[in-house]
């Protein structure tokens, strides 16, 4: 097509393709986009192969109007629309797939608009057009073109080349597959949930990155895919945006962040890692011990990880509304400290070994400077601690009672802590070593 934008319109990828205004969608030119893989096949395996997410819409009615029209479909439309792959779809500003109500007829070229995609409030469409020599192409405008109340803009032919028009894609193949991998990236790094990068989806970003493979580095730059890398980090590190650390290992006693925004760990491995004013997101990896702290509304992230030998959870303001789910990643903790920690009362739910996914090798609780109540502890499985300590901490008296379950306790520490029931706690649990210091 002449005289006609080219423009891939999507959303930012958060750290890697970044813009500086707000918007709901940006315009980015096609010819800085990643390659399509050569090896990506047109049966669109590669959808079916992720779980159903559930895009909203269908294009059932596009067959028909085609019909209609005596408009030659692609072959891979064809095959999109019986295998109902928009299921297997994200959509992150939750547009939809519409076959909307009439087909539109053009100039300059001469084909068809057959409506594919709006956007949840209408400020965007994408189209299908077919040309009368059998070609096609993926177009795209604000104007909701085949909607029988929008007469307006419906006229009987639309000139291309005199609208608002733009190409955004040379096929609906190639279409469908930067639509389906960029949400995918996209809800990846934007999202604290662990949506996990799939090395398909690490080498589309590669094009927006350097990447650096099995070197011994001591630094770290921003907007880099380090691969197989071995660091050696002394000093804590500044602010890090758009870095990727894949099967990496960090050598030294203790690795410490400063802030990271929109960062991943796949397969990593620490002996201490600090982290401040930082959300991670980690696909498996090894933590012998994990220091979390400042800025940070959830712990949901902590997933991702196979192994933390200690959970030290420091000045943090945690709701019961953005409570700490230590599932799966956190079942092997031995131990726990809450150190200056605003909770609620349900920030130890995961703490219960009776849960699937409780924690089952908990065996030190450490609390200091918090207000602690029975709320708190009967949702432990204070059966398995064998070390609890509570440092300038008050308690609430029904804490005894709670704290009389713990049958396994072999020592109890209140340090800068008064708690009038203690002569209870040592009646009821004579093989406790129990300490007020």
């Amino acid at each position: 097509m002449k005289n006609i934008k080219t423009n891939w319109v999507f959303n930012d990828l958060p750290g890697f393709r970044t813009v500086n205004d707000f918007a709901t969608y940006y315009e980015f030119p096609y010819e800085n986009l990643p390659p399509i893989p050569e090896d990506t096949d047109e049966d669109f395996s590669w959808i079916i192969s992720q779980r159903e997410r559930g895009m909203g819409g269908n294009l059932d009615g596009t067959i028909e109007l085609a019909k209609q029209n005596d408009i030659e479909l692609p072959q891979s439309l064809h095959v999109f629309i019986e295998k109902k792959l928009q299921k297997y779809m994200l959509s992150s500003t939750d547009y939809y797939f519409d076959s909307g109500e009439k087909v539109t007829r053009t100039q300059n070229p001469s084909g068809f608009l057959l409506h594919l995609i709006a956007d949840s409030q209408w400020c965007y469409h994408w189209y299908l057009f077919v040309g009368d020599n059998g070609e096609h192409c993926v177009l795209g405008c604000v104007e909701p073109y085949g909607y029988e109340e929008y007469a307006s803009v419906n006229q009987s032919v639309v000139n291309i080349e005199g609208s608002e028009l733009e190409l955004c894609s040379p096929s609906f193949f190639e279409f469908i597959y930067r639509f389906w991998i960029e949400n995918e990236i996209w809800f990846s790094l934007a999202y604290t949930c662990n949506n996990i990068l799939t090395p398909r989806m690490v080498e589309y970003l590669a094009h927006y990155a350097a990447v650096v493979t099995k070197q011994n580095l001591n630094t770290v730059q921003n907007r880099t895919i380090y691969e197989g890398c071995t660091f050696y980090l002394s000093d804590k590190l500044p602010a890090l945006k758009g870095c990727i650390f894949q099967d990496c290992s960090f050598r030294d006693a203790q690795t410490e962040f400063e802030k990271l925004d929109n960062c991943r760990f796949i397969r990593c491995n620490f002996n201490k890692v600090i982290f401040h004013d930082s959300s991670p997101k980690f696909q498996g990896g090894i933590a012998n011990s994990l220091v979390v702290q400042g800025n940070i509304y959830d712990l949901e992230w902590l997933d991702g990880l196979h192994e933390i030998e200690e959970l030290r959870i420091c000045h943090m303001n945690i709701s019961s509304s953005r409570q700490v789910k230590l599932r799966t990643a956190t079942t092997c903790i031995k131990s726990i400290v809450i150190d200056n920690v605003d909770i609620s009362n349900v920030i130890f739910s995961d703490l219960n070994r009776s849960k699937p996914n409780g924690i089952k090798g908990l065996q030190k609780v450490t609390i200091i400077n918090a207000n602690v109540f029975a709320a708190h502890i009967n949702q432990w499985n204070i059966a398995q601690i064998k070390h609890l300590h509570f440092k300038q901490v008050k308690l609430n008296p029904p804490v005894a009672k709670a704290l009389l379950k713990s049958d396994n306790l072999e020592e109890m520490c209140f340090e800068e802590t008064f708690y009038p029931e203690i002569h209870l706690l040592k009646q009821a649990l004579p093989h406790c070593k129990i300490r007020q210091i």
